[in-house]
């Protein structure tokens, strides 16, 4: 009974270890999946490039892209207050391209007066100008001699954000949007009211940059309950070694 008696109280010593082993554990796997690198949820481009006599200004606004679902990408043009789509000839609403120039690509979504502009099988080629940033293979145009009853009219377009789903049934990711030949990203026609020589600004801003990723709400979750239980599991520590 003695022997009984002395191996319950031993097992009972070792409680407290075991959980604070098991504890330890858990602390350790969720520490390791939040500093594991983060899904990209989406990817932000800041246009800041501009022509010699375009728009004027560190940056003209920003383009988004958010991974709906496999096959989808969602875009979103957000301009900075004071400018505007611009229908000047010079390029369009947006263009861009995708890896391997895909033929079977989708658009939707498109708010009244923009419309897509489907690559050409006949010329699968870079075929959309954006002057000075070279050619782009796919467009959303909002000029009225592109499509009747476009939206921009000189320095009267809207002033967005334009907000479309790029869609590809084979898959399509954000990394699918690349640099066309001379490297730009994105280009888009814009309308500066005010700029640093004078009224009016119109011309093609672009981006050449990589993007920012921004990660999807759970891994941020994730990496603020790893932090969270690292803190905790030395606050008990600390406690147990001071009592």
């Amino acid at each position: 009974m003695a022997q009984f008696v002395l191996r319950f109280g031993q097992t009972i010593r070792m409680v407290p270890k075991l959980v604070s082993r098991i504890w330890l554990i858990c602390v350790a796997l969720v520490a390791s999946l939040a500093w594991a690198e983060p899904a990209a949820a989406s990817l932000v481009f800041t246009l800041d490039q501009s022509g010699v006599n375009g728009p004027t200004g560190a940056s003209f606004g920003t383009v988004k892209l958010d991974q709906i679902d496999a096959n989808t990408v969602r875009v979103t043009v957000t301009l900075n207050a004071g400018e505007n789509f611009a229908g000047t000839g010079a390029g369009k609403a947006l263009t861009w391209d995708l890896l391997n120039h895909p033929q079977t690509v989708t658009v939707t979504g498109l708010p009244a007066g923009f419309a897509y502009l489907a690559p050409s099988a006949a010329n699968p080629g870079e075929v959309y100008g954006a002057s000075p940033f070279g050619n782009f293979q796919y467009a959303v145009t909002c000029w009225s001699q592109d499509i009747a009853g476009g939206a921009c009219l000189g320095g009267d377009g809207p002033t967005g954000p334009l907000v479309f789903d790029v869609h590809l049934s084979t898959g399509l990711s954000l990394t699918d949007f690349i640099g066309n030949s001379n490297g730009f990203v994105f280009a888009v026609d814009i309308f500066q009211q005010s700029c640093n020589r004078g009224t009016g600004c119109t011309g093609v801003v672009g981006t050449n940059g990589n993007g920012t990723d921004v990660p999807e709400p759970a891994s941020l979750l994730l990496f603020g309950a790893g932090v969270s239980g690292l803190a905790a599991y030395r606050r008990r520590r600390r406690l147990a070694k001071a009592a």
